[in-house]
Formats: C-alpha cells, sequence, structure tokens
C-alpha cells in the first residue's frame, strides 16, 4: 500500500510517502504530529470497521521518504497538504489530526473549508498552555536541540513555528468557531484545562479511557468505535 508523488512546491519538487486504501466512500485523512509518522496509523487504518472508506495517511516532509525542507513552517504543511489533496483529486475529506500538528489542520479547514467534512482533533494545543514543549524547544539554541534530541532541522524549525502561532493565533476561539462538524478526543490521563470551555459551547468531547497520549494506539477498540461513531454520524 505504501505509494508516493511528487508536489511542485516553492520551485522544487518534493515527494511525499503516503498509504492509501480506495473502498470508495468518503475518504479520512490521518495525519501525524511532530515526532511521529504515517505508522502510527496503521492499526486504526488496518482495522475492519473502516473497510467502506478510502483512507490515506502520510509522511509530512521530513519523515521517512518524504523529502526533507529547509526552514519549514506551518502555514508550509498547510499549503503541502492542498497540494497532496489536489494531486490525488480528492475534493473533500475528513481530517484526523494527532496532538501538536491539529494546528495545521485547523489553519487548513480556516483557509480550505469546502474540502473537509469533518475535524477531528486528539488532545492538545487549544491554548498557548498547552504548547509547553515547543516553547522549551524555542528557548534552545540548533546545536543545543541536536544534544537533547536529534539532529533534524524540522523538527526544530517547525516547532519555532508552532510557537510563533501560538502567539499570533486565538487556537481554541478558532476551533469553537469552525463552521463543520467537530470532536475534541482526549486521553483519560491527561488534564485539559480548556475542557469546560469546550463543553460550555456545545464542542463534542469524548474520553478514551485506559490510554495514553496515543489512545488509537493505546486503546484502539474504544477510539476506533469513537471515530467510526463520529464520522458515521457527521
Amino acid at each position: 500500500m505504501i505509494n508516493s508523488i511528487i508536489l511542485n512546491y516553492i520551485n522544487q519538487e518534493i515527494n511525499i510517502e503516503y498509504f492509501y486504501t480506495n473502498n470508495c466512500k468518503n475518504t479520512i485523512l490521518f495525519l501525524h504530529w511532530l515526532w511521529a509518522n504515517k505508522d502510527d496509523f496503521l492499526e486504526t487504518s488496518n482495522n475492519e470497521i473502516f473497510k467502506d472508506f478510502n483512507l490515506i495517511w502520510i509522511d509530512f516532509p521530513w519523515t521517512n521518504r518524504s523529502t526533507y525542507l529547509k526552514n519549514i513552517t506551518i502555514d508550509n504543511l498547510v499549503e503541502i497538504l492542498n497540494l497532496f489533496l489536489e494531486k490525488l483529486d480528492l475534493e473533500k475529506v475528513i481530517l484526523v489530526w494527532h496532538s501538536m500538528w491539529w494546528v495545521v489542520g485547523l489553519k487548513f479547514a480556516d483557509k480550505f473549508p469546502s474540502k473537509v467534512i469533518s475535524f477531528v482533533n486528539i488532545e492538545w494545543n487549544l491554548i498557548k498552555k498547552d504548547a509547553s514543549f515547543s516553547w522549551y524547544i524555542s528557548q534552545l539554541s540548533y546545536e543545543k536541540f541536536k544534544e537533547e534530541f536529534w539532529d533534524n532541522k524540522s523538527l526544530y524549525d517547525l516547532s519555532l513555528s508552532l510557537v510563533e502561532e501560538s502567539e499570533n493565533w486565538d487556537f481554541l476561539t478558532k476551533f469553537i468557531n469552525l463552521f463543520i462538524p467537530k470532536i475534541y478526543i482526549y486521553w483519560d490521563k491527561s488534564e485539559i484545562p480548556t475542557l469546560n470551555v469546550l463543553k460550555d459551547n456545545w464542542i463534542n468531547t469524548r474520553c478514551i479511557p485506559d490510554s495514553w497520549h496515543h489512545p488509537f494506539i493505546d486503546n484502539p477498540d474504544e477510539f476506533n468505535k469513537t471515530l467510526l461513531e463520529f464520522i458515521t454520524n457527521n
């Protein structure tokens, strides 16, 4: 199922690696967070309960065999995602985002609302406080970052970009006002300072029990049931 596609972006060709199962219904697009890759969603995507949906999960341009891009930003990822959907001739998708990169999905849905059927946010980054890890990285030089983590400039640059977005965008208000079906999924061991605000604004929220930061891996049965119920009803 591994595929790759060439996109023309900022006067260069970039390769994006992805998995794709074409089952001729609505398309669910799974998008990984900064420190992960498309393989995170293998178990969910291979589950029989999603057999009636097209499923795509991609590697962003710092992961596996996707092309590395210098000085990459969140806005770059928004444009790359749009080019990717256009190249595959996908007019609308159900967006499923995990952790810190749901911000890319939020900006994509804000800029291209007609291309998003519904929006699934799996935890984090509703307020600036939630981006504490990226704020920590932003205080490091790249040399120090390499010492503490690893030598991947994209991870570093994107953390800086997320901090900048946190300063300039009101994520919580944007998410609440997003005029498409949406759900906020979180795990039972996390603390969500904005949970009451979401519920007060009638946002669909679901807790996945017996899980941690990767509910689709930690408790796949409950996560898959929750996801299928949401996308079927919306």
